[in-house]
């Protein structure tokens, strides 16, 4: 049998502005019509985790109703009557500065502390330094077995022009990156030439030192 835990993460993990689009009372409870009933996300999440991605777009009206199902443990559906217990792991992320949005009163300041329990600030891909080699090594094995094709590596070149790259489009660009030269190189070996790069100023000219950043600088 699947983990509860899970499968709550799965079919709970939506994102805010998906929420933000389903009716009235979507978020927390659930639709009661003259058809069937469905859970909400915290009842499906019961007993498991719920993952709640940029949650520093969520709009002030379902920021109050987060904050009552956080603080009171129970939601009701739409139509109901009585409340219902729930009981799940809250995990919820941004790239909005939160605290700035509470003082732009953008974002609730007792929500933001009710979900600030424990925080971790992850870097972005730049700053990762050798660390990249690692995800760009596990995005290749994951896009050539995507595609049922044999495992290809990167060319030193390659690998230095990814560590010195900015990645303005953090993970998710690594990964377009990646699949792109998986299809389009027909070489075991991807060369730097096969790394179609959004930012194309941003890569090191031919010949640059590993670490060098397009300016001539020794990159951080």
């Amino acid at each position: 049998m699947d983990d509860p835990g899970e499968q709550a993460l799965a079919s709970a993990g939506l994102s805010c502005d998906q929420q933000r689009r389903q009716p009235a009372g979507g978020l927390l409870a659930a639709f009661t019509d003259a058809r069937h009933s469905k859970p909400g996300l915290f009842q499906v999440a019961h007993r498991g985790t719920l993952f709640l991605d940029e949650v520093g777009l969520l709009p002030l009206s379902p920021q109050a109703k987060l904050l009552r199902v956080l603080e009171d443990g129970s939601v009701r559906r739409l139509g109901a009557t009585r409340s219902e217990p729930v009981d799940a792991c809250v995990i919820s992320a941004t790239n909005e500065d939160l605290q700035a949005a509470v003082r732009a009163k953008r974002f609730r300041e007792d929500l933001y502390h009710r979900l600030a329990v424990i925080t971790l600030a992850l870097p972005p891909l730049r700053e990762l330094g050798n660390d990249i080699d690692l995800l760009a090594t596990h995005a290749l094995t994951r896009a050539c077995a995507k595609y049922s094709l044999p495992l290809k590596t990167l060319s030193p070149d390659a690998q230095a022009a990814m560590r010195t790259y900015r990645w303005p489009g953090n993970v998710r660009e690594l990964n377009s990156v990646i699949e792109r030269a998986v299809l389009l190189c027909p070489t075991a070996v991807i060369p730097v030439a096969d790394l179609a790069f959004e930012a194309a100023a941003e890569l090191p000219s031919p010949g640059s030192p590993p670490g060098a950043s397009p300016d001539g600088n020794a990159s951080a």
